[in-house]
């Protein structure tokens, strides 16, 4: 009597090679997430870099910064309602600022970050707060950066960092090349 052979595979190797598949992409998820919240920081000390670019700019013209108050960043920076016909000569900024940076307004998220810009009135100096919007899914740190123009960072509960006293003085001592420091309360 002839053995007979089956083509195909059994239950246990099709299980074997779904928990293989499984554990595959659990890691492939987590890492994407990371990778997400890393490229979001990276994008926002890019744009910090930019508005403090921007906002030097504007100084060099106006010979202060512009105002905190209601919509004077907005429209001082780009023109009422962001048009073409009302932007001040130079354009002064990238378009995705043109809206309203108070940190508490949707319209102040740009890149899962909302950002808080405040000035005093007279413009002599400028902070700008930027924190995830969710802690530690669209990122692990909030920035700082000022009229001295370097960016610094805060780990611990980035969510929660507020300027509290921040640019007041003295700018707290850990720009972000030191590392996990933190200047936010």
């Amino acid at each position: 009597m002839r053995p007979t052979h089956r083509a195909g595979f059994t239950f246990i190797e099709i299980m074997v090679v779904i928990a293989v598949i499984s554990v595959l992409l659990a890691i492939a998820i987590t890492s994407a997430g990371r990778l997400r919240a890393a490229t979001n920081e990276v994008a926002v000390i890019n744009n910090l870099r930019t508005l403090v670019a921007s906002l030097e700019a504007y100084r060099t013209v106006n010979s202060a910064y512009p105002a905190t108050v209601g919509l004077n960043f907005r429209n001082s920076m780009y023109g009422a309602n962001c048009l073409a016909a009302t932007a001040p000569v130079p354009d002064f900024g990238p378009l995705s600022f043109c809206r309203v940076l108070d940190g508490t307004n949707p319209a102040s998220v740009v890149q899962s970050y909302d950002y808080t810009y405040q000035a005093p009135v007279g413009g002599v100096t400028y902070q700008i707060l930027a924190r995830p919007l969710t802690a530690n899914v669209s990122g692990t740190r909030s920035f700082y950066v000022n009229n001295t123009g370097i960016t610094r960072h805060c780990t611990t509960n980035p969510r929660s960092a507020t300027m509290n006293g921040m640019g007041v003085g003295p700018p707290p001592d850990n720009p972000i090349t030191q590392g996990p420091t933190s200047p936010c309360n």
